[in-house]
């Protein structure tokens, strides 16, 4: 029975790889691997918490300034959750910077957790001056850390502080502070992405959030299934955790995750105009195979 069981699996794995798209080729794509960066990553503690930089190194040793990506991670997550993508950011030219900003898996403070998020965050653009650029900020994270980075982008701290996010990218946040949300600045752009196998956190919720969203420029993405993969809570992992996750990259890090980051980048590097393909018009909901589009539930603009 357990022989026949393995075989079962060695020989069904391989048909369900090939039904998946493989990483775009096209160099144009944000998810290709035409990469003009390497990469190094920078680990400290501040103020007690872990640090984690992904940096982009020029191949031709020239210095620049990049855009950033401050991620928030999930209950129970680290950096090694999200490693496989913040490596692929970087090789694009975009720093992520993942501030561990809890004290643990019980901390409920949420409002200290955003100041956090924020305060973190300015301690790594006053470490890293010369490479880190504080005006092409992006706000983004997954689950409570999505809830952490859309808090932040609303907090008292966020707006007394010197940076200001220019755009938030959040996959499926797990709430949000209502005081908070109204505080946040209206031209913020904010795309909400969500997935429709996700069993942690529901529809309601999210519909409940999007309506509350006081931003001018506002999108609602949901992130489709593929018959072989499904789109659940945990895809924007690279991981397997205990509660979810898969080792290694998939489709919708290919058609979702990546492109959407990816995209938020470029864009705060050409000035934030909402017009990047990849994250605001219809390639934003290319899956990779013909006929299956992921879906714009909304959009403000």
């Amino acid at each position: 029975m357990i022989l026949s069981l393995l075989l079962s699996l060695i020989l069904h794995a391989p048909a369900q790889a090939q039904n998946l798209p493989r990483q775009p080729e096209l160099p144009q794509h944000p998810s290709s691997a035409d990469y003009d960066y390497d990469l190094k990553k920078e680990s400290w503690t501040e103020n007690g918490r872990k640090m984690d930089l992904y940096l982009p190194v020029s191949k031709s040793g020239q210095k620049k300034l990049f855009p950033v990506v401050v991620f928030g991670h999930g209950q129970a997550t680290d950096v090694t959750g999200y490693d496989l993508s913040f490596q692929h950011l970087a090789k694009k030219g975009i720093a992520v910077l993942h501030p561990m900003y809890d004290s643990g898996f019980f901390d409920q403070k949420w409002r200290r957790m955003a100041d956090d998020f924020n305060q973190l965050t300015l301690a790594a653009l006053k470490k890293f001056p010369d490479q880190l650029n504080p005006r092409e900020l992006i706000f983004s994270g997954h689950s409570k850390g999505g809830y952490i980075a859309l808090m932040a982008a609303g907090a008292p701290s966020h707006n007394t502080l010197e940076m200001r996010a220019q755009k938030v990218i959040l996959f499926a946040p797990a709430g949000f502070d209502a005081e908070y949300l109204k505080n946040m600045d209206i031209n913020t752009p904010v795309t909400l992405v969500y997935s429709d196998s996700d069993t942690i956190i529901k529809r309601p919720a999210m519909n409940d959030l999007y309506a509350k969203l006081n931003s001018r420029f506002k999108q609602f993405i949901e992130v489709v299934s593929y018959p072989e993969l499904k789109a659940d809570h945990f895809y924007p992992l690279s991981k397997s955790f205990f509660f979810g996750g898969t080792d290694g990259v998939s489709a919708h890090h290919f058609y979702a995750s990546w492109k959407y980051l990816v995209s938020a980048g470029n864009e705060v590097k050409n000035g934030s105009p909402l017009k990047d393909p990849y994250l605001y018009g219809d390639q934003a909901l290319d899956t990779g195979v013909s006929g299956l589009q992921h879906k714009r539930l909304e959009k403000s603009f």
